[in-house]
């Protein structure tokens, strides 16, 4: 149906085109034959040029791969069939061609049936038919029909007219109109065009007739003579078409100059407009510099190691001078395409990157070095002074008090800072002097805060040293060393994996690494479980140096990853990566070891930071798998996505990570962007996340626990392959409801306000909450134009009596804020969960009602007249013991 009516779209165009040329510059002019032949390749053209497709080269800049974030709550709903408009509209104007063809066969068999019956006489080279069915004279291929009424004298010049239409063969200038016609029925331009083409056959065939005739006067007169009486035929030339004074003074003889002729030249720029406007553009990618025979695809694989033959997990391979790269895989193994012999830069956090020139011919085999740093991790150890009812955790740097205090600057100079004992100011003082059991605490200060107390003597730092008072001496307390400096942040933007110049903590890596230590406080739930172990927390320095983005990549506990992410989060400014000469934003990963001292552990003092233990964890033993396994997830997503028209008109892709939480009951939810490219690209990938089915969810223990999951979705157009045909069809008509749009319908309050109107609307049904039924109900509704709650279903089904509730609460809303595209009011559809969940002393609330329904005594007045129960024989009833002693009911 779309193929159709873009040619007759084409069609309708080409020959308008030709209709309004020959209208406005050609109608008037007497070259004929010109005329003919113009009007003829009008047809052809209307008819054979729509058929073709040109194309012309739009050059699209290589956009490199970007990574983004966000949150929506999206879903669809399934929809009435529309109006078959287009089916109708096709019946009509096959109605319309039939009949068209029907006429013209009717008219044909009528014309045939009359020669058969008729007298046919030779007349030189056509064949005279005198019949009294046809008032007026005209021709039909070779037959000329006149009416016997018509005398011998007029009859000569109808002859010498209508055989001019013979000898012309105008009949095939008419059998292909009436072909375009049949096409073009619904074109007023098509009716039009067939008036101008037998006008122009009438001039053609009375300038040759009056060269023939003995007598112009009486040609003319005999033309007067057939003035009444239309044509009946479709394929026939009537001598008395179009009799009007034009016709007359087309007769007349007029020297015209052939300059004139140039004017259907007027054509050309029309041909080559409409040539433009149905082109098909063809998108090709910019090519570099280098021949493009020589970016064959080519693909390198190898494997990353450390010294001591250990394959490194992450490690970044990128393309050399771009942000193009993979990262091993658990093996180490990587695989990278490449288009020309770039060299690969390999780096791994903690280790020396390298340079190579890639390899094609066989695998190749990459060794890291560690970087000499001084520290490979930042350990944070759980610990306490002996001599103190106060816990001291985490950051902490432990000096063994029988070994000498050293102190220089981060780059290892030499430095001579101010000593102040118990507020005195001591020059030339060494602290190793000092008894170390007299110590009560060292506090170093920095920067700013050391200037601002001490002036320019604190430049080079201050050391604050507290003695105790009167207490024991002992040989292996744990002296706390604080490092007070001050810190600033501010946001960044791009990322790139590696750069030329990488970026820098103020000092260098030591001072990174113990400006780690001295931050990080140990979180007490932690502790008191024994959870330890090393996270690793990956976050952009951005072009200004402040850290952003800041993710666990690789977690032990929540409890740990937030305090993680808290103390990355809390960083100074850095000194930022740098690429082709200009500051960039650069991902930088970190490994923090947190690790658990058992001897000296006081877990009743210990800093209260733990985590709610239903928050999701990040690595648990057992980690929640898609139905299917990760191909069928690849499979899943690559099936659901919809590349998003105006992204993609626009040339935006880019790889957008999404971060969910896989529950308990193994549903998807709290779906964001952790890292994103482009809001359309953003939205879409949230869409797809949460139409994920239920997944087998995480073990930890031996039980189902909550936890956190990151995918990537690649948004990406390969070159050569892009079909705007196809995209431009993707766009939702205007009555459908969208699934992402610029602006989502919103409820009116917000998110918050529609989850307080869902709780206090929710009713528990009694038979879900006798029976011990809850579950999360995902309810698919419609924010029409106006705001109004439409075409309300259930997408995911956990009982009838809550499905039920579930779309009464939907239904009974009030109408929401609706969802804009392009400035306009549009309908949305929307995916709500709703959650029923049973309280955790239900089974008991159960067990009193029901005593209440036997005793008559009110489930709150149990407690209180339990005397009543006992001397009435239910006490003996365990259930009942466990109601009495459990008399919390509320």
């Amino acid at each position: 149906m779309e193929a159709l009516a873009l040619y007759l779209i084409k069609s309708t165009v080409w020959l308008t085109g030709f209709a309004l040329v020959y209208l406005l510059f050609l109608r008037n002019e007497r070259f004929f034959v010109l005329n003919r032949i113009y009007l003829v390749s009008g047809i052809i053209v209307s008819i054979v040029f729509p058929l073709l497709t040109w194309h012309y080269t739009v050059i699209i800049p290589n956009a490199p791969t970007v990574e983004v974030s966000d949150l929506q709550m999206v879903g669809t709903v399934e929809l009435p069939e529309p109006f078959p408009t287009q089916a109708i509209l096709l019946y009509i104007y096959l109605a319309g061609a039939l009949y068209l063809l029907y006429r013209v066969t009717r008219q044909t068999m009528s014309v045939l049936r009359v020669i058969r019956k008729s007298e046919i006489l030779p007349y030189r080279s056509a064949k005279l038919i005198r019949t009294t069915e046809y008032p007026a004279s005209f021709s039909f291929f070779s037959f000329v029909f006149v009416n016997p009424s018509t005398c011998d004298t007029e009859t000569n010049e109808i002859m010498n007219h209508e055989m001019e239409h013979i000898r012309q063969q105008h009949w095939i200038d008419l059998l292909l109109f009436e072909c375009l016609c049949t096409l073009q029925w619904y074109n007023p331009m098509s009716w039009l065009y067939g008036r101008f083409i037998r006008q122009n056959h009438e001039y053609l065939a009375d300038e040759r007739a009056l060269q023939r005739t003995t007598n112009p006067a009486i040609y003319r007169a005999a033309l007067l003579n057939q003035m009444f009486g239309g044509p009946v035929i479709t394929l026939a030339n009537s001598f008395n078409y179009s009799i009007n004074k034009k016709r007359f003074n087309m007769m007349k003889k007029t020297i015209y100059s052939p300059i004139r002729k140039f004017k259907l030249l007027l054509i050309l720029p029309l041909m080559a407009g409409v040539f433009y406007a149905f082109a098909t553009p063809e998108y090709k990618y910019a090519q570099s510099d280098v021949n493009s025979a020589q970016q064959t695809e080519k693909i390198i694989t190898g494997k990353v190691m450390d010294e001591k033959g250990n394959p490194l997990k992450g490690s970044a391979v990128v393309i050399s001078g771009t942000n193009i790269g993979t990262i091993t895989d658990d093996y180490g193994i990587f695989k990278l395409k490449l288009t020309d012999n770039s060299p690969i830069v390999i780096s791994h956090v903690g280790y020396d990157s390298q340079k190579l020139n890639p390899d094609t011919e066989k695998e190749m085999i990459i060794t890291l070095k560690p970087v000499n740093t001084g520290l490979d991790e930042v350990t944070v150890t759980a610990a306490y002074r002996g001599n103190s009812d106060q816990a001291t955790l985490g950051p902490t740097i432990k000096v063994q008090t029988n070994s000498p205090l050293n102190f220089g600057n981060a780059d290892g100079s030499s430095a001579q800072p101010l000593i102040v004992i118990d507020g005195v100011i001591t020059e030339n003082a060494n602290i190793n002097n000092i008894p170390p059991e007299t110590i009560e605490s060292i506090n170093v200060l920095k920067d700013e805060s050391a200037t601002k107390l001490y002036g320019e003597k604190g430049k080079n730092g201050v050391i604050l040293i507290t003695k105790k008072k009167g207490s024991p001496t002992s040989q292996n307390n744990l002296i706390d060393v604080n490092i007070v400096q001050d810190a600033k942040a501010q946001k960044g933007s791009d990322v790139y994996t590696v750069v030329e110049q990488m970026p820098e903590f103020p000092g260098g890596e030591m001072a990174l690494r113990k400006f780690l230590a001295y931050n990080i406080k140990y979180p007490r739930i932690a502790a008191e479980n024994g959870i330890q172990g090393k996270e690793f927390v990956s976050f952009v320095i951005t072009k200004t140096g402040s850290v952003a983005d800041a993710i666990i990549v690789m977690g032990v506990d929540p409890s740990l990853d937030q305090e993680a992410l808290r103390v990355i989060q809390s960083m100074p400014n850095w000194i930022p990566g740098k690429q082709n000469g200009e500051n960039v934003d650069v991902v930088y990963t970190v490994p923090i070891n947190f690790k658990l001292e058992s001897s000296k552990i006081n877990t009743e003092k210990l800093q209260d930071t733990g985590t709610p233990s239903d928050q999701p964890y990040s690595v648990v033993e057992q980690m929640p798998e898609f139905p299917g396994g990760p191909e069928a997830l690849r499979t899943f997503i690559a099936n659901t996505v919809r590349y998003p028209a105006l992204a993609h008109e626009n040339g935006i892709q880019g790889k957008v990570y999404i971060n969910f939480v896989v529950t308990k009951t193994g549903s998807v939810t709290n779906a964001k962007v952790v890292r994103g490219v482009d809001p359309l690209l953003d939205q879409e990938a949230i869409r797809v996340v949460e139409l994920l089915p239920a997944w087998i969810p995480g073990k930890q223990n031996g039980e189902n626990v909550n936890v956190n999951y990151t995918i990537p979705i690649d948004f990406k157009m390969e070159p050569g392959k892009i079909n705007t045909e196809k995209l431009k069809g993707t766009d939702i008509p205007s009555d459908q409801p969208y699934s992402v749009v610029e602006q989502m319908p919103e409820f009116p309050g917000g998110i918050e306000a529609l989850r307080a109107y869902v709780s206090t609307t929710m009713k528990y049904p009694a038979i879900a909450y006798e029976n011990g039924i809850q579950g999360q109900v995902y309810v698919k509704f419609e924010v029409d134009k106006t705001g109004r709650v439409t075409n309300v279903k259930i997408s995911r089904s956990v009982d009838p009596a809550l499905d039920q509730e579930a779309m009464r609460i939907v239904k009974s809303m009030p109408a929401w804020t609706p969802g804009k595209q392009n400035g306009e009011n549009v309908a949305v559809a929307y995916e709500l969960p709703i959650n029923f969940k049973l309280p955790s002393d239900w089974k008991m609330k159960k067990e009193k009602l029901a005593l209440s329904y036997q005793t008559g005594i009110k489930p709150e007045d149990q407690a209180a007249d339990s005397h009543k129960l006992i001397n009435n024989g239910f006490a003996g009833n365990a259930k009942v013991r466990y109601s009495l002693e459990n008399s919390d009911y509320d």
